[in-house]
This record gives C-alpha cells, sequence and structure tokens, in this order.
C-alpha cells in the first residue's frame, strides 16, 4: 500500500527517547501502515543508529539515512527526508517528541477536507515527562477552525514564534517541491526560516485552534544551545534572510519580526556568553531594535504593563549597545 504522509525525523544522538518517538507513530489511529517514516541521522555517538536499524528491520516503511558528517543542526537531516519522501502530504517530528495517537489522522483529515496547502494545530509541553500545559496563543479565543485565504488580512498567524515551527504541520509536498523549498543545512534557527517562505508561499492554509496534537518535551537533562555563541549569530543571519524574503515578496514585516526580535534579546540577556561577546550581539541587533515600534503589541498573553516595559527597554537597546550591555547583567543578578 502507497503511504499517505511521509513523517521526517532528524535526529543526533537520540538513543533515550527514539523509541518512544517512534512508537508514538507506530500507535497512531491513522495505521501506522498510511505512514512512510523517513529517519536522518547527523553521525550520532550513541547507540542511535541501532535502535534505527532496529526499527528499520521490523517496518518496511521505516526508512534510515546516515550523513556523512556531523552539520550540528536539523536542517540537513530534513533535507535529507524532503528528497526521499514518497507519499503526498509530509509532516515533521523530532527524535525527542511525539505525537499524540490521533494527530496523523486529525491532520490528514483537515488538509485533504479543506484542501489548503498546509494545516497547523496546538501543542502540549511535557518537562521531564509530565504534563506541562498547552503552549499559550491568541488562538484559543478563535473558534475550532481558522481557515485563511490571505495572509495579507491575517499577519497575525505569522507574527507569533509558537506558529513558526514545523513539527506542529501537515504540508502538501507539491507546496514544497514546485517551489523548491529547503531548509539551511547547518544553521539553528533554520525552522523559522523555512515557516516564514512557507506561509508567504501558501495560497491557503488552516489552524485546528483546540486541537493539541504534538507533544513537545523539555528535558532538564539535556544540553541547550539557546546561549551559545553560534545560536546568536544563526539567529541573526536568519533574522536577515526572513527580511530579505518579505521585501522580495512585498511583504510589510517588522512586526513579523518583533516577537522573534523580543526572543532572540530574552535569550542575550540570560546568556552566560562574556560580556564583549554579548555587547557585539547587541550591537548587530541594533538595526531591528530600531524598526521595533514603541506601541508594539506582543501578541501571546503578555500583560500590558510587561509588554511596555518590553518595549521600552528595546527602543533604549536600539540607542546603545553598552547599556543593553549593562541590562543584561543587572537582569542576570535580580535573575538568580
Amino acid at each position: 500500500m502507497d503511504e499517505k504522509i511521509t513523517v521526517i525525523i532528524p535526529v543526533f544522538n537520540g538513543e533515550k527517547y527514539l523509541e518512544r518517538t517512534l512508537d508514538s507513530l507506530i500507535n497512531q489511529s491513522f495505521g501506522f501502515e498510511n505512514i512512510e517514516v523517513i529517519i536522518a541521522d547527523d553521525c550520532s555517538t550513541d547507540n542511535t543508529a541501532n535502535i534505527m536499524r532496529e526499527y528499520s528491520d521490523r517496518y518496511s516503511n521505516i526508512k534510515c539515512f546516515f550523513l556523512k558528517k556531523n552539520y550540528g543542526a536539523a536542517g540537513k537531516g530534513r533535507n535529507v527526508g524532503l528528497e526521499n519522501a514518497s507519499a503526498d502530504y509530509i509532516m515533521f517530528l523530532d527524535s525527542d517528541d511525539e505525537f499524540a495517537p490521533d494527530m496523523c489522522e486529525v491532520m490528514y483529515s483537515a488538509i485533504t477536507r479543506e484542501d489548503v496547502d498546509f494545516v497547523m494545530c496546538r501543542y502540549d509541553m511535557y518537562v521531564d515527562g509530565e504534563f506541562a500545559g498547552h503552549n499559550k496563543s491568541f488562538l484559543e479565543e478563535r473558534d475550532d477552525e481558522t481557515r485563511v485565504d490571505s495572509l495579507m488580512n491575517n499577519l497575525d498567524m505569522i507574527s507569533t514564534c509558537s506558529n513558526m515551527v514545523v513539527w506542529n504541520k501537515i504540508y502538501k509536498k507539491e507546496l514544497i517541491k514546485a517551489n523548491g523549498m529547503k531548509f539551511v543545512d547547518d544553521r539553528y534557527n533554520e525552522d523559522y526560516l523555512f515557516e516564514n517562505e512557507v506561509y508567504l508561499t501558501a495560497e491557503s492554509f488552516a489552524s485546528l485552534n483546540h486541537f493539541y496534537g504534538h507533544r513537545y518535551h523539555i528535558l532538564s537533562d539535556s544540553a541547550s544551545n539557546a546561549g551559545s555563541a553560534k545560536f546568536f549569530d544563526d539567529g541573526i543571519f536568519v533574522l536577515d534572510r526572513v527580511e530579505e524574503l518579505f521585501e522580495k515578496k512585498g511583504f510589510s514585516h517588522h512586526e513579523v519580526v518583533n516577537e522573534y526580535v523580543v526572543i532572540m534579546t530574552q535569550g542575550l540577556l540570560k546568556s552566560d556568553m562574556e560580556n564583549s561577546k554579548k555587547k557585539d550581539f547587541f550591537r548587530r541587533m541594533k538595526p531591528y531594535y530600531r524598526k521595533y515600534g514603541l506601541s508594539y503589541r506582543l501578541i501571546n498573553n503578555v500583560s500590558l504593563p510587561f509588554n511596555m516595559a518590553i518595549n521600552i527597554a528595546i527602543k533604549l537597546f536600539s540607542v546603545s549597545a553598552s547599556f543593553a550591555s549593562v541590562a543584561s547583567r543587572i537582569f542576570k543578578m535580580i535573575s538568580r
């Protein structure tokens, strides 16, 4: 039987959680025989490769690819998956996350019923395996389903970073293939850039506002790259590419990147990088701080006083990288 959905899983040293991830696909109400699974290994040094081979030997619709060098980010593995996907619809899943049992069934039903380019849903968060709540979103206040045929009139859908991930969506493969979309191979935040291109290119999409189909796991024992110099360097690289993309498509983009700018800035404030490097990143962020609107209202459930404080701080950061660096030290002191 030809599979209806290809699920692409990039992995690196995923031995602790990969079995749980794969089992969540095998147990889908949609029927595992309808799902092709492509796993791309980024030169793991643990038992990941053996787990992959074990599952592939057991299930003919699980296909394994082993990269010849380590790219250090998920983009290359996802590209390998796209190049080898045989189904008409694409989904992505990280190797330490999982799908709810009806994720594939609900998402496939929605995209075929609505005949849109992609469908997105909400997600649940887990900390060390314990349920920690739904992701917060303005979508909670909307009807069960929102169909969008004009992005220009619905820019709030693209402005919030919780919508700018690849693992809460199902895509028509034709949308990706026909427009030559691919991920940056070796950069963090590559999904944010990919998602901006998806939103700007799609003719229509739908959001399942009250369906929590993805289970996002936060693992306290995993090493995070979120405070590294490469993470911020890649983040600025992505911001620059997004700006170019919006200009090419003829869209106003300043509000779209504001949420991302806030997240990047929060990360810089919390980072343990040496002060000179941190100051340099604040300096490189200044063009985005200057464009940031003082009256901008953040989307995802931020109180108005806190929103105002963030806006004022960012405008001050646009004046002086030294001020931002001092603010970072104060922030770290009061956060201890």
